[in-house]
């Protein structure tokens, strides 16, 4: 199945801190996206390797073994470390995968940020809008999480935060607890 298009290009998902999460194998399923790349811990890591092969899901839904192999990366990173962040998704994510400006990316980031290192999520946002900036690539983040400099649920806070990290506010939907911000933006062209 091909995936849809956004824009006419193909269409790349980077998930920052996906956990245990199987919506990009949902997503890939259905031909929603082209590629997904998941980042996170080292144990995160090695427990969804195991969680996606042969003897869990791959044996309960044969029609994957093409699918998780091919089009699903999972990558070992630390979320803190926005250096080792920008090495990655340069060489491992773009570079590996020859993603040129025929292909759109979106980043997904849903209750990640609570637990990073005081000024790390502002980095790491920062540094994904960057990587695309500089590659002359285009993209949008989707967010469930709560920004760093944004206490409460105010959208003009939440949109100056987001520009200051290289992101254009399109949707804003704040909401109680944790992960209290949700929305869209798109990558300032510069």
């Amino acid at each position: 199945m091909e995936a849809a298009k956004v824009g006419g290009k193909k269409t790349l998902l980077i998930c920052l801190g996906a956990g245990y999460d199987l919506r990009s194998v949902k997503y890939l399923e259905c031909g929603m996206v082209d590629k997904v790349v998941e980042l996170d811990l080292p144990e995160v890591i090695d427990a969804k390797r195991n969680l996606l092969g042969p003897k869990r899901l791959l044996r309960r839904r044969p029609s994957l073994r093409d699918v998780i192999p091919n089009q699903l990366s999972l990558i070992s990173v630390d979320l803190n470390d926005h250096e080792s962040v920008k090495k990655v998704i340069i060489d491992q994510v773009l570079t590996s995968n020859g993603i040129d400006n025929s292909w759109y990316t979106i980043y997904i980031i849903e209750g990640v940020m609570i637990y990073l290192d005081k000024g790390a999520p502002g980095r790491l946002l920062d540094t994904a809008s960057k990587v695309l900036r500089e590659r002359g690539l285009t993209g949008s983040l989707c967010f469930a999480d709560r920004l760093e400099q944004v206490p409460g649920g105010d959208e003009i806070l939440g949109k100056e935060q987001l520009e200051l990290n290289g992101w254009a506010l399109k949707e804003w939907y704040p909401k109680p607890g944790l992960a209290r911000h949700m929305g869209k933006a798109d990558i300032i062209e510069k």
